[in-house]
């Protein structure tokens, strides 16, 4: 299991797992409102199970995004840098 950690001060960046097994995140946003971003994003879980991983619905994620003044960029690109490596 990989462990780390990000700070992304307001700054375009995404994540990708790669891998197959899923991925567990801890969100500090300050200053508050980013939770009513993800709430409203939410849909209530239909049973005891997790769902099989599924793409959002794009035009609410725009919607909901502008609503909360969040900017998407688009999908990530396709390369990836290695862990510790600056980038491009």
């Amino acid at each position: 299991m990989a462990e780390g950690c990000v700070r992304t001060p307001r700054h375009p960046h995404g994540f990708r797992v790669d891998g197959k097994d899923p991925a567990k995140l801890v969100i500090l946003a300050t200053p508050g409102g980013f939770e009513r971003f993800v709430v409203e994003m939410s849909e209530p879980a239909r049973t005891a199970a997790l769902p099989p991983p599924s793409q959002p619905d794009k035009q609410k994620l725009l919607n909901v995004a502008a609503k909360y003044k969040i900017e998407i960029l688009g999908p990530l690109p396709e390369e990836h840098t290695t862990p510790g490596d600056s980038g491009p």
